[in-house]
């Protein structure tokens, strides 16, 4: 079964990554795999796996990667909810993910609001041009 993470998963929690020819299920799980590959959560659920199929969701570390290359494909334009998009990308960058070098990419700083003339106070000539003092005229309705 294909799983985009589970390179990931292996890396923060130590595991040894298991050879191409030696990588098995065990048979509950490999009944609750639709044709797709992914894993049906009911099949799960009903065989007492579940828990063990969401444990490493609860280390931090690891939720900060996920979200990392969530970003990371939305930023380069990857539509997450197709697996052959996802799939593409995540070979592409097998590398990186293995290593551990994905990052989220940097946001945007907002721009800093730069005033262009002097303030204008209460006792000031208006800048209308009428010749009251602005509280009296354009500053009466603000």
């Amino acid at each position: 079964m294909w799983n985009p993470f589970d390179k990931i998963k292996r890396k923060l929690t130590g595991t040894p990554e298991p050879a191409a020819a030696a990588v098995k299920m065990s048979p509950e799980a490999a009944s609750a795999v639709t044709p797709e590959g992914m894993p049906d959560l009911k099949e799960l659920e009903k065989k007492g796996m579940l828990s063990q199929f969401f444990r490493h969701w609860k280390n931090p570390a690891f939720l900060k990667q996920l979200k990392a290359i969530a970003a990371r494909m939305q930023a380069e334009g990857v539509n997450i909810k197709d697996q052959k998009a996802v799939m593409a990308w995540v070979t592409a960058h097998e590398k990186e993910i293995a290593e551990g070098k994905i990052e989220a990419p940097a946001a945007d700083k907002p721009q800093t609001f730069v005033k262009t003339g002097p303030e204008i106070g209460r006792n000031d000539p208006c800048t209308c041009g009428s010749g009251k003092k602005f509280k009296k005229c354009c500053g009466a309705t603000a």
